[in-house]
């Protein structure tokens, strides 16, 4: 071998050495000699070498080419090879994509993405790595890079007035507008979406048209106009299983499902949709689609009151999030989880899911973190951390862009300023977050009937609270939901007692015990029993008075035990005080 003697050279002088391996392998001693050999070469010798490498890694290896094509990619990307870096770039990039290592993917799929523009490459082939390298920006949440990739596709659309570039820039810059994404802009999708729409049927190409439509479903739901959002996605869902698009499909059942049907107060139809989506997702090895289905079924099962299969949603939810690094669904996923440790009694576990929630999305910079926001600022209110709580809330203080997000979060602003003793602020800000002529089903009631019970009773307008309390419960019970019917006719029948309407106060908080006790609710439980207490004192039932006082006291010591001790003094401050001596 022509080598074997410089070789042996270079390895007495201790330069290189070789590696314990099957084939023959060495390895530079020091860097500096590597960098220092390699900058001695001319840049076309260099070229050279590198072409070599590369078509004798090819010929000698033809069955390890998917292993091999990121060292491909390296040496024909050294050697100016365009053809070869669009294969082996892309290559690399598909199975990066399919584990997850989607840093590497999207390096890979750049540097393919750029070798075909240089190419000037097939229309299809140059779309469908925008795509793929559009795709793996937003699993890292980049959604600027994402946008970036696809508004590429516009501008080749007019520098070739070509109408298909700019369909499918259209269409894939339109579903982040659409979305609680970081460039999520209703305005600007709206005028997306019908650019594209016209474009679509212009061209006849119903798979885009059916896409489009789905983008429409996504902006009405998220924008807060979920009886349109149900008209564009049953018309979306009809041209995808006319034209059998499998995965626009599911795309569109995911959807509709949460924020179409239910937010229509239609929540079987979006269980149905939401099952049938989530058996498409696993048959297609969609992780990042299963895993959001699953955090979207967890919240619609939380609200309708199985909490079981909730917790069953969400655990898997994380575990997949986990798995494929998806900050935006880990924070649902620990968020939800936290809401739910809350429903048990675990305040403790419950403020630890819910403050890494909030973290993640803050540093992610998630459209979505005010729903983290949200439920951190209402759990810190029930521990007596108020200015903790206020200043995470105080996100809501701004104009909130997602209308979908804005009731509950507004309510929870207003409670947390009624805490800090800014009463009339807080009213200002309750009802701005419920207009008078507000009637639409909520994705969280809570925060609104807290602030709308506590706001309300402190500030004597008790008629008030029966009358809003009473609406909300006929509502949930009309809708089949269960939860939150419980907390409804908790300051129900608060307001009932302030009023002296005893027999009635009794009636909303038996009503509110069974609601409570199916569930396992011991945050609401702990409250009803303190309350009802003051009922049965009023009227002089004073056994059945210390019966209740004593089944709360057990849930507070319960859940106190839970807690941190820099939380734990707080949160027996306000149970306490909530308990007639």
């Amino acid at each position: 071998m022509k080598l074997a003697e410089p070789l042996a050279r270079l390895e007495i002088t201790e330069l290189i050495r070789r590696l314990d391996e099957l084939d023959v392998a060495y390895l530079f001693k020091h860097a500096l000699v590597q960098d220092t050999a390699y900058s001695s070469l001319l840049r076309n010798e260099r070229k050279r070498l590198h072409r070599v490498i590369g078509e004798t890694l090819e010929r000698e290896y033809p069955h390890a080419l998917v292993e091999n094509a990121a060292l491909l990619t390296k040496h024909f990307s050294e050697a100016g090879d365009d053809a070869k870096i669009l294969e082996y770039a892309t290559c690399a990039g598909d199975a990066e994509a399919r584990v997850f290592a989607k840093a590497e993917a999207i390096e890979h799929y750049r540097a393919a993405l750029d070798a075909a523009l240089r190419l000037d490459a097939e229309r299809e082939t140059i779309i469908a790595l925008a795509t793929k390298l559009g795709r793996m920006y937003e699993l890292r949440d980049d959604y600027t890079n994402a946008l970036a990739t696809y508004a590429r596709l516009s501008e080749l659309a007019r520098e070739q007035n070509d109408a298909r570039f700019e369909l499918e820039g259209l269409m894939l810059q339109a579903t982040l507008r659409a979305t609680p994404t970081a460039v999520f802009e209703p305005r600007i999708g709206q005028q997306v979406c019908d650019r594209a729409l016209a474009l679509a049927r212009e061209l006849n190409d119903g798979q885009a048209e059916a896409k489009i439509l789905w983008n429409l479903l996504l902006l009405k739901g998220f924008s807060g106009n979920p009886r349109e959002g149900v008209k564009f996605g049953e018309q979306s869902l009809a041209l995808a299983r006319q034209l059998n698009l499998k995965t626009q499909i599911a795309y569109t059942l995911s959807d509709i499902g949460i924020y179409g049907y239910f937010a229509n107060a239609q929540p079987e139809k979006a269980r149905a949709a939401l099952n049938e989506s989530r058996a498409m997702w696993r048959e297609l090895d969609d992780l990042p689609m299963l895993a959001n289905n699953l955090n979207n079924a967890g919240i619609l099962e939380y609200i309708l009151g199985d909490f079981a299969l909730s917790q069953t949603y969400y655990a898997e939810a994380q575990e997949i999030s986990e798995r494929i690094d998806s900050a935006w669904g880990l924070m649902l996923a620990r968020s939800s989880r936290g809401v739910h440790a809350a429903e048990a009694g675990d305040y403790g576990a419950a403020l630890e899911a819910l403050q890494f929630a909030y973290d993640l999305g803050q540093r992610m910079g998630l459209g979505v973190t005010i729903i983290a926001a949200t439920n951190l600022a209402i759990a810190y209110g029930a521990v007596g951390e108020i200015e903790a709580g206020y200043q995470i809330i105080q996100i809501a203080a701004r104009e909130i862009e997602i209308p979908l997000y804005r009731v509950p979060a507004k309510a929870a602003l207003a409670y947390l300023t009624f805490l800090r003793g800014e009463v009339e602020r807080a009213e200002s800000i309750l009802q701005d977050a419920h207009p008078p002529a507000y009637t639409e089903l909520e994705f969280s009631y809570l925060p609104s009937i807290i602030a709308e019970g506590e706001i309300g009773l402190a500030t004597g307008r008790a008629p008030r609270v029966v009358e809003y309390t009473e609406t909300v419960a006929t509502n949930l019970i009309q809708f089949g939901i269960q939860n939150f019917v419980a907390d409804a006719d908790l300051y129900r029948g608060r307001a009932l007692t302030m009023l002296e309407r005893f027999d009635e106060a009794r009636v909303a908080f038996e009503r509110a015990h069974e609601y409570a006790t199916r569930l396992g609710s011991q945050r609401v439980l702990w409250q009803l029993y303190a309350h009802w207490a003051k009922l049965e004192r009023a009227q002089e039932n004073f056994e059945r008075a210390a019966e209740l006082e004593i089944r709360a006291r057990e849930l507070i010591d319960s859940i106190a035990a839970t807690l941190p001790e820099k939380y734990r003094a707080g949160f027996l401050q306000i149970a306490n005080s909530a308990i007639v001596q």
